[in-house]
């Protein structure tokens, strides 16, 4: 009890069971969050000064911006210049050869590599 107000958590017993539909729902966000932490990841294995990230963002002092969008546009050309969906979908496929999954769409024309080339990737 504290100033008069009382709280009362509860919490439910985990089982061991995958949730099929929790997974068919959480498969596309997690995949997200995989390639950002990715990136994260990366840069800072590459920094030698100081960086914090909040999720995909990262912060550093003034006096290193310039080095951390070099590094930032590098990790991210490295990363997606590769059909990321594809080899996902590849891995599903040998983990669960009787899984029946969608084609990925088709890749656009994008050139990940002018990422490098742009004024503005952070902000």
């Amino acid at each position: 009890m504290f100033q008069n107000l009382s709280m009362t958590i509860t919490a439910d017993e985990l089982d061991n069971k995958i949730d099929p539909k929790g997974q068919g729902n959480a498969v596309t966000a997690n995949f997200i969050h995989s390639l950002d932490a990715c990136i994260v990841h990366q840069v800072a294995n590459e920094v030698d000064f100081d960086l914090a990230t909040i999720h995909d963002c990262f912060v550093t002092h003034a006096c290193n911006a310039k080095q951390i969008h070099g590094i930032v546009r590098r990790a991210y050309t490295k990363t997606f210049n590769v059909d990321l969906l594809t080899e996902f979908r590849m891995e599903q496929i040998n983990n669960n050869p009787t899984a029946e999954l969608p084609s990925v769409p088709e890749l656009g024309d994008l050139d990940v590599s002018a990422v490098k080339r742009m004024k503005y990737l952070l902000s």
